[in-house]
Order: C-alpha cells, then structure tokens, then sequence
C-alpha cells in the first residue's frame, strides 16, 4: 500500500511546473533489449545514446531552458562563486620542464586560456629556442568542447600521436602530428587522423611508424581491443593484436620504462593479466608473461635482460617484486626474490630506471618512497624519500615525466638521478619536487599558484 501511495504521488506531481517556468519536459520512453552477463534487460532511454537525433537534441534544449528558468534567480550568485574561483587562479601558469628523451616538454597557459599550449627545446642546449608540440587553445577555438586523452612521442622525436574528443564521452579520435614542421611553421601540422573511438593508453614501436592504440567497445562502452596502425595505411587494414572478451576486464597498452617492450594490460578489479612484445619487431604476437588467476594481480618493468614483476602471486597479499630473465619469464621456478612480502607494507607501484628500482609504499597509512640502487641486477644502497621533513599527513603523486595532473604523457626520462613527485597537506597546494638518488637531497621545482591563500589562516 505504502509503495503504491508513493508511484501515486510521482506520477501526480512528475510534471508538474514551477510557476512560470511552465511544465518539466516529458522525455519519451522508447523499450530497446540487451543481454549482457547472461541478464537480459530493457532501456526505454538508450536511444538517447545518438546526440543527433533530432528528439534528442529537442528534448536537452527544451530541459536545459527549463532549468535555467528555474535558477534565474540563483544567476548572480552563480556568478559571484565563479568570479571567486578565478579570483584564486593565476593568471598565468608554466609547468615545470620534465625530460622526454632528447627533450624538455612544459606546457603553459595564456592569460586567460583554460587550455595549454605544449612546447619543447633540446634538453642538451639550455638556450635553445622552444618549438610547438601542440596548442590545444587552436584546437579548442573551432569547436564547442575539448578534450585531451594521451600523448605519446614517437622515438625518433619527430612525431606526435594525441587523442582528442569533441563530444565529451571520452571516445576519442587518434591523430598523429608532424613536430618537425611545427617548428619551422609554429602550428600543428596534423598529417593523419586515424581511427575514432579509441580511449585512452597508446604506445609507439621502436620504428617510429607502428603505434598501438585501444578501442571501445560499441556496446558495453568499455576498451576492450589493442589495435596496431601503421602509418600511411588506412584505418581499416589496423590489425587486432589483443581481443578482451571478458568485460569485467579494461584493456590498456603502454611501454616499459626502457623503451624495449610494448605491453597490453588486461586489468580487471582483483585480478589480471600482461602481454608483451618486443618493441623493435613491430608485428610479433604478444605473449603473455602468465594467463590471468583469480584473485592474482601482477605489474611488469624491464631492465638489462631482466623483467621485474611486483604481484600478489602466492599469497603475497601486500606484493612482493621478483625478477627474472627476458628468455625465463614465464618459468615462475626462475624468479628471483627483489623485496619480500611484509604483511605490514603494501607495495603500490613499481618504477625502474637505468641504476635504479623506486617501490611506491603504503605503511601505517602513510605513503612512503622507496629507492634502491641497482648495481648490476643486485641492490647496492637503499634510501626512503624524505616526505615527513615536508609534513605530517599528505599526498605524494609519482609524475610520470609530465605531470599526470594535466595529461597522459607515456614517455618519461629512463636515464636519470632524479624522481619527480607531487606533494600536498591540508594546509599547502600541490608542490613539485625532485629527490636526488644520488645525493638524497630534495628540490622544490614548483609550487601550483593559489591567489589570495594564507595558509597561516589555517589550522
């Protein structure tokens, strides 16, 4: 009685206007059938899905200006919070420069622009002249919206394969730029737009002409399918090189830190498993380093003819990383113990550079930095980053070469001292640093700008 009273009273009142604001739009219910996880089901709004359906688009614009009847008289202080909000922003913001292969990428923001625009110039010469990587604020002046995915330098540093959506459902479409003609002519010279669709992760073989990409799935709305393009051949001829069938699994495709091997992730919630191939025979078939086990999650590096792996294999519920050699890697008889199991550490996140290994920590709820030299594959000295001189309870962020805040940019500096990381407490905005590996010193790179903030206000 109680739940029939209730659809009494929605149904007597869902349409009912707001004084002169008229009536709520009716939107249509039209049933469309589905079968996924063995359930069958019915959507009476999946056609809503295609934004150019003419319904579709009189049914928004219809809503849209019924609610901004109803917030008419919220319009001025709508906009007093936005004008405080820019009032706390820069008014001009240069990231800090982050070393990709032979070059220092930044990006920064014009006066006024809330898109950046990326740059570059030749890590070995200070004084040179920076160049064009990408200008999203020209991207985004001839369209309503925009949107970056990823970005991926090819590694001869001529090219750039970036990702860009124009809807706002982060399906995107893969298009590769021509860097060296940006810096002659100072503007994005695209030279293919190759397949829409795609979401987030590429990665570039050793060749500078394959990149491998994921695709969305037409129904599920979910990666599910590594592709391999060739540049110069049709969209249509870009070969299947891993098939999710499973779609509590997101596939992902990335490299590992030294370039050698590109990787295709299957990742599910508790569970996973990697493919591999070598970068430098761009059509060979993945591996897999071992099929996927429930409840077993598993992260793969390389360096010097070895794969380090950090899992849970075996009981290791906090993780464990191993190594072993690139000919052994599915023989689990062959790893080789790097870091224990500590029931009372969780490793969260593997780095390998050239002398080193960095660990990504979690212990008595407080993130830790963990940096081992490497002296051949054995490890010399050990140091933990110093975060509590910076505060007591705080965020750390690994930073990717680029600042994963800002974008997915693959490539990072393999052959370097230094770890770049962000940091933030309650009371301070994200600051940048660089932890020297060698000398264990810490260096502050960047602190993000937030006008008219006293943090001594605070306690």
């Amino acid at each position: 009685h109680r739940q029939s009273a209730t659809r009494s009273k929605r149904s007597s009142t869902e349409n009912v206007g707001h004084g002169s604001c008229g009536h709520v739009p009716t939107c249509k219910q039209q049933q469309t059938q589905f079968s996924n996880f063995t359930v069958n089901r019915t959507d009476e709004y999946a056609w809503m899905r295609n934004s150019s359906d003419p319904d579709v688009v009189t049914y928004t614009t219809a809503f849209n200006n019924y609610l901004d009847c109803l917030l008419t008289d919220t319009a001025t202080l709508r906009e007093e919070l936005y004008q405080e909000f820019v009032e706390h922003s820069p008014s001009w913001i240069e990231t800090e420069p982050a070393r990709v292969g032979d070059y220092l990428y930044y990006s920064s923001y014009p006066d006024g622009s809330e898109y950046p625009i990326w740059y570059r110039r030749l890590a070995s010469n200070p004084n040179a002249t920076p160049s064009l990587v990408l200008d999203e604020t020209q991207i985004k002046a001839n369209h309503t919206y925009f949107s970056l995915g990823s970005m991926a330098v090819s590694p001869d540093n001529t090219l750039l394969a970036f990702q860009v959506d124009f809807v706002g459902n982060e399906h995107f479409t893969l298009m590769i730029a021509n860097m060296t003609a940006s810096e002659l002519s100072n503007t994005n010279e695209v030279i293919e737009h190759v397949v829409h669709n795609t979401y987030y992760s590429l990665a570039w073989a050793a060749d500078s002409r394959t990149i491998f990409y994921v695709v969305m799935d037409d129904q599920l709305l979910y990666p599910m399918t590594a592709m391999r393009h060739v540049l110069g051949q049709p969209a249509a001829s870009d070969v299947v090189v891993f098939q999710e069938t499973d779609p509590q699994y997101f596939v992902s495709v990335t490299k590992t830190a030294d370039q050698n091997y590109v990787l295709v992730y299957a990742q599910g919630m508790v569970s996973n498993e990697v493919g591999y191939m070598a970068s430098s025979d761009s059509t060979a078939a993945f591996s897999v380093v071992y099929p996927r086990v429930p409840k077993e999650q598993y992260w793969i590096e390389h360096r010097n003819g070895f794969f380090y792996i950090l899992t849970n294999h075996n009981g290791a519920f906090n993780f464990r990383l191993v190594r072993v050699a690139t000919a052994q890697v599915h023989n689990q008889a062959a790893w080789l113990p790097v870091v224990e199991h500590n029931p009372e550490v969780l490793l969260q996140r593997l780095q390998v550079k050239k002398d080193y290994v960095v660990l990504w920590e979690l212990t008595g709820c407080l993130q830790q930095v963990r940096v081992m030299s490497l002296v051949g594959e054995d490890i010399g000295n050990t140091s933990m980053v110093p975060l509590s001189t910076l505060g007591d309870l705080y965020s750390v962020l690994p930073l990717s070469g680029l600042n994963e805040q800002e974008t997915n940019f693959l490539y990072f500096d393999y052959e370097t001292d230094v770890l770049p990381f962000a940091f933030s407490t309650f009371l301070t905005p994200w600051r940048y640093y660089t932890y020297d590996m060698i000398s264990g010193g810490l260096h502050l790179d960047q602190q993000e700008a937030v006008e008219h903030f006293d943090p001594e206000l605070y306690e």
